[in-house]
């Protein structure tokens, strides 16, 4: 092999590095507001649940799972990665205030506990 053979494989290899490392970037960094395609086709009660930053996936799942048994749809937002969580979890609850007292009446005033403790045992059963 030649000098000049060498440096174009090597520029090619960093142009697919560069290229690579640029995707997972922006695959990391945008977050966009995501909406289920069939939200509000059901008639359950809405559960709006604003993510910023990279959530579980597969806790997401189970809550979603625990949901669907309780009777009411969970609908995640992935926001913004950077401070606007405080004005959208004010804007979640208002939103969330019907479902709430929906889930207050079937499960208690303690729902929340007892739906995290739900989630938890699914995802554990699902991690076995």
């Amino acid at each position: 092999m030649n000098v000049q053979t060498l440096l174009q494989q090597k520029n090619t290899r960093f142009i697919q590095v560069i290229f690579i490392h640029l995707l997972l970037f922006v695959l990391v960094t945008s977050c966009a507001n995501v909406k289920n395609s069939t939200a509000g086709q059901t008639n359950k009660p809405i559960w709006h649940i604003y993510i910023g930053g990279k959530p579980h996936m597969p806790m997401l799942e189970c809550q979603k799972t625990v949901a669907a048994q309780w009777g009411v749809e969970i609908i995640y937002f992935f926001g913004d990665c950077v401070g606007t969580f405080d004005a959208k979890a004010e804007e979640f609850e208002t939103k969330n205030k019907k479902t709430f007292a929906i889930l207050a009446k079937a499960h208690g005033d303690n729902w929340r506990e007892k739906f995290d403790a739900e989630v938890a045992e699914n995802f554990k059963k699902s991690s076995e």
